[in-house]
């Protein structure tokens, strides 16, 4: 299974100067239901939602901060 990930943008760095941070949404049909072969493409969620949202606020099911996310893949 292949996990695209959105690549961060100027709006992810004014987020980081307010202090806040982005979530990545994954796609609820097709997490269980894929194969070997198949490709998640994850989205981030919105500029004003992760804005507006509380500092550090826990995350409903299906959301993962961007940067947890991606010190968890790293490749050695």
């Amino acid at each position: 299974m292949t996990i695209r990930l959105p690549q961060r943008n100027i709006l992810d760095g004014i987020l980081r100067l307010f202090g806040k941070r982005r979530a990545i949404v994954m796609p609820r049909e097709v997490i269980g239901e894929s194969g070997h072969y198949s490709t998640i493409v994850a989205r981030k969620e919105s500029f004003f939602t992760a804005l507006f949202r509380t500092r550090n606020r826990k995350l409903p099911d299906g959301l993962v901060y961007m940067e947890d996310f991606y010190e968890s893949v790293k490749l050695p």
